[in-house]
């Protein structure tokens, strides 16, 4: 089912998708608990019910170690973790544990990751349905732990944490074991400087150009498109369809008055909703005083700098970014 041609993902004509949606769950706590629209979490009960998969991957919040993925086998047992915004070592997890999946298995993932899941699948016979996130980076566990550090709460204290969900674009909700709760909005807090400072970024991340993920069956995003994302605080999906089985999954979902579709879009409009997550992977691979910068910015004294000072740090790296993503 899977479309296995890998392409660069830098340009609207590289993208493979037959259809991209605008849609929603129609069940309001799943939209209202998803990372955006909660279109995964449905498209994931769906197929056990219909009984297209037998085994799932999902991740439960584990204390220090933050989020580990796990094999549940019925919908009941579906984990609505939301965004997950650290290092998940997902391959090695399933070599580990392949005798435990039961085919067909529904894998959430990122990008980078399609191509080695899709090769380790097939190499042990295991029908698969392969979702993949759009992707502008992904960080270090320590972007998290630094973080937290910042806002006096000791990770160790942590009963549950989430970095997304309850609305839309919502952010970081935080339980301690006392019960003390705390919430940092995604892009109006200190937060969203730890998650874009490029200091916590994992370093393969500046060698990527796959954004969109192309060879799974469904590529799933935020609705940054300015008619949803200005006045949406609920969640909507965008998702694109890379094959007509996909696409019949999810006509088939929606005549179940399992989601909404609102609406089809371009490719055109799909690939400038991320524009800028892939300006600036261009900019990372193609200009080398950004990176002799972001080096600088991720040595042990300059980081001790930033955890005093993030808002700075934000100042100088949104300029170096602007500079560079212009010229691109």
């Amino acid at each position: 089912m899977v479309v296995s041609k890998m392409v660069a993902e830098e340009n609207v004509d590289d993208l493979t998708y037959q259809h991209v949606y605008i849609t929603y769950s129609k069940d309001c706590d799943t939209r209202l608990l998803g990372t955006s629209g909660g279109f995964i979490t449905e498209l994931n009960r769906f197929l056990f019910e219909e009984n297209k998969i037998k085994s799932s991957i999902a991740y439960f919040f584990s204390g220090k170690e933050l989020f580990k993925p796990l094999i549940i086998y019925k919908s009941q047992d579906i984990v609505q973790a939301g965004s997950i915004y650290h290092e998940v070592d997902l391959l090695n997890f399933l070599k580990s544990n392949i005798d435990k999946i039961k085919s067909p298995i529904f894998i959430t993932c990122l990008p980078c990751q399609c191509n080695p899941i899709e090769i380790l699948m097939k190499s042990h016979n295991i029908e698969y349905v392969l979702v993949s996130l759009i992707c502008s980076q992904q960080c270090e566990k320590n972007a998290t732990y630094d973080f937290l550090k910042r806002q006096r709460i000791d990770i160790n204290n942590v009963m549950d944490l989430r970095y997304r969900g309850n609305g839309w674009p919502s952010g970081m909700q935080v339980i301690e074991k006392d019960g003390e709760k705390h919430f940092f909005h995604n892009s109006k807090s200190e937060w969203n400087m730890y998650f874009h400072s490029t200091i916590y970024t994992m370093k393969r991340c500046f060698y990527c150009n796959k954004t969109f993920g192309t060879n799974a069956d469904f590529s799933v995003s935020d609705p940054w498109i300015p008619r949803y994302s200005k006045k949406d605080a609920i969640g909507h999906s965008i998702v694109g369809v890379t094959s007509s089985q996909a696409n019949q999954i999810l006509k088939k979902m929606e005549k179940s008055n399992r989601i909404k579709i609102l609406e089809e879009i371009s490719l055109n409009e799909f690939f400038n909703s991320q524009l800028g997550a892939v300006q600036k992977k261009k900019a990372y691979k193609n200009f080398y005083f950004y990176k002799k910068a972001i080096a600088f910015f991720r040595t042990s004294t300059y980081k001790n700098f930033f955890n005093k000072y993030p808002k700075l740090h934000n100042t100088i790296n949104k300029f170096c970014r602007y500079f560079f993503v212009k010229m691109v």
